[in-house]
């Protein structure tokens, strides 16, 4: 059987080896290539085993097969070294935060549902754990925030001024309207309004600084603000795919490290951004709808659904994320108000 299945993998392998030498369209290359990366995406790189000959390790001794030794975990195979494997060490050390790390940042952007469908069935060795991983990136974003925060900000605001200034300059009040419709030219009319008050309207200073004081602590509180969210959070998506197959099949704990994963995708997404937007300011207006699009890919991925299913099972999940939320804010408004009456 074992032969077999080598020979039928053999065969496998030759025939998309041949499609790819054949001559062929351009549009068929395309597609071998799509089918290649999708199965990338479903299985992940896959561990290469080495031969079934008996090794020893040359750190404990202990004869063994496989790729490392079961008693100390030392590779099997150790080279000696060259100025190529110490140049190799000088720059890994820089760059290697634990196992795994680079690994799950790398299968968090391109297949981060299947990526937490093997994470939960077992395959765990090559991944860096949910919650310290969340801790790691919370931290390189506050230091990343902090060396940037002043450029960050002036250009945010003057991208902003821009793209009102331009918003006001397609709605000016004093600009013509030249259509015949009716209704057209009422809506126009209504914008240029609109508009207009919005041109004049003076936000106090205590809102200014109150939304200031908002951001900073949004910023340098990340894991502070996802595990305030997070019972909102669960709720939300075991009520929501508690229907499905994959949800049913998941419990508790397992929803938790799914949902700190997603988080760690949301939170890799923008880091990229704010690197990104010392250099393109504008891209600071597109994180909420690429972190939209790629919680559609993580919920696509891990239960098993089309794109337009996900789309409107993140939607549900939104809804009832602000609803829970407003509820627990209402109550705790209501519970202060009653306690400032008790003592007044």
């Amino acid at each position: 059987m074992a032969i077999l299945q080598k020979k039928h993998n053999f065969t496998t392998s030759s025939l998309i080896f041949h499609n790819m030498q054949t001559p062929s369209t351009l549009s068929h290359k395309i597609k071998v290539c799509y089918r290649a990366f999708r199965q990338l995406q479903k299985h992940g790189p896959q561990v290469k085993i080495r031969g079934a000959e008996e090794r020893v390790c040359q750190n404990c001794g202990r004869t063994f097969v496989g790729n490392f030794c079961p008693a100390c975990g030392q590779n099997a195979t150790l080279e000696k070294f060259t100025w190529k494997n110490l140049f190799e060490n000088v720059v890994l050390s820089f760059f290697s935060i634990d196992q795994g790390f680079w690994r799950t940042v790398l299968d968090l952007l391109y297949r981060p549902g299947y990526m937490i469908r093997d994470y939960l069935n077992g395959h765990r060795v090559p991944y860096f754990k949910p919650f310290q991983m969340l801790f790691v990136l919370a931290a390189v974003i506050l230091l990343v925030v902090q060396l940037y925060y002043g450029d960050l900000s002036s250009a945010r605001n003057e991208f902003m001024q821009s793209s009102f200034h331009a918003l006001f300059k397609i709605f000016d009040p004093g600009s013509e309207i030249k259509t015949d419709n009716e209704i057209d030219r009422f809506l126009l009319t209504r914008m240029q309004h609109g508009m207009q008050a919005i041109q004049h309207m003076a936000w106090p200073e205590t809102v200014k600084r109150l939304s200031s004081m908002l951001y900073d602590w949004l910023v340098g509180n990340l894991t502070a603000v996802v595990f305030l969210f997070m019972p909102f959070m669960y709720v939300a998506q075991r009520r929501t795919f508690r229907h499905t197959e994959v949800g049913k099949s998941l419990n508790g704990p397992e929803t938790v490290i799914a949902m700190v994963y997603i988080c760690d995708h949301w939170l890799i997404l923008c880091l990229i951004s704010t690197l990104l937007s010392y250099f393109f300011p504008m891209v600071l207006f597109a994180v909420g709808g690429l972190m939209f699009l790629c919680w559609i890919l993580d919920l696509h991925q891990l239960y098993q659904m089309s794109y337009l299913k996900a789309a409107a099972y993140s939607m549900l999940i939104i809804f009832r994320l602000w609803l829970y939320i407003w509820i627990i804010s209402l109550l705790l408004s209501l519970c202060f108000f009653a306690w400032a009456f008790i003592q007044g």
